[in-house]
């Protein structure tokens, strides 16, 4: 008879003995270390005694591995994710996150630092992310951000008029409304920038419009006019100098 039979024998003769006593209170059945009577494991029957049973795993496991209950009884052993690294992984079958339509949510010192969308946006932060990804707060990079290989365009065109852009916009200093925007992590220090609504009209493919209607300037994509505007310039001005020097 193996280990798993003699334990459940001991544990239904137990409850067995204990009704067949006529005993009112629940006790417990205690398996003692062989070498230290003190140290034992107690089992103990549940309030009311409903019925059930668990089916023990057929081996001991391995080291680190956990038993689980598929609902029915059936008791396993399963190795879970360490905290200090995991080997054998697969990405199919072992992932960090959810499996039905629920984010993630990532936290330090019991705030949230991260939240993913079950659709896939990434929002550090902020837990409402409107794209891929949306950071509430300062940005620091060092690598390349936006790829611009000549191989990923099509439909390629000068830029004409540039200057004339350039001159329609409106620089301004201005302050975020941070009492009216508590979670959207904006600086309290003076800003300077442009008016997304402003630019729009006169250069709508450098805006872009969150899915929450609020709207935003890629910047780095007014370096192209301001190039172009700078070779504007030189040629009004090597004009002036040919018609001064005639």
């Amino acid at each position: 008879m193996n280990k798993k039979n003699i334990l459940t024998l001991i544990i239904i003769h137990s409850f067995f003995l204990l009704y067949a006593q006529g005993v009112q209170t629940f006790q417990s059945v205690r398996y003692y270390h062989p070498s230290t009577q003190g140290q034992y494991i107690s089992l103990l029957p549940p309030t009311g005694i409903t019925s059930y049973s668990l089916t023990l795993p057929t081996s001991q496991g391995n080291s680190g591995a956990s038993l689980t209950n598929d609902g029915s009884g059936n008791l396993s052993w399963q190795n879970f994710w360490s905290l200090t690294g995991n080997t054998g992984t697969n990405v199919t079958s072992n992932f960090i996150g959810t499996a039905d339509n629920i984010g993630l949510s990532i936290r330090t010192f019991n705030t949230e630092r991260i939240h993913i969308l079950a659709t896939g946006n990434v929002g550090i932060g902020t837990n409402t992310p409107s794209e891929k990804l949306q950071i509430a707060g300062n940005i620091y990079a060092t690598g390349t951000i936006t790829s611009s290989d000549v191989r990923f365009k099509k439909n390629i065109i000068p830029i004409e008029n540039a200057l004339s852009k350039i001159l329609a916009m409106r620089g301004v200093y201005y302050d975020m409304q941070i009492e009216k925007f508590p979670n959207r992590g904006f600086s309290s220090t003076r800003q300077i920038g442009l008016i997304a609504q402003e630019v729009e009209t006169i250069l709508p493919e450098v805006v872009t419009t969150q899915n929450d209607g609020y709207k935003g300037v890629d910047y780095q994509k007014i370096v192209a006019l301001l190039i172009e505007s700078i070779k504007e310039l030189e040629k009004k001005v090597k004009i002036l100098e040919d018609n001064k020097k005639n």
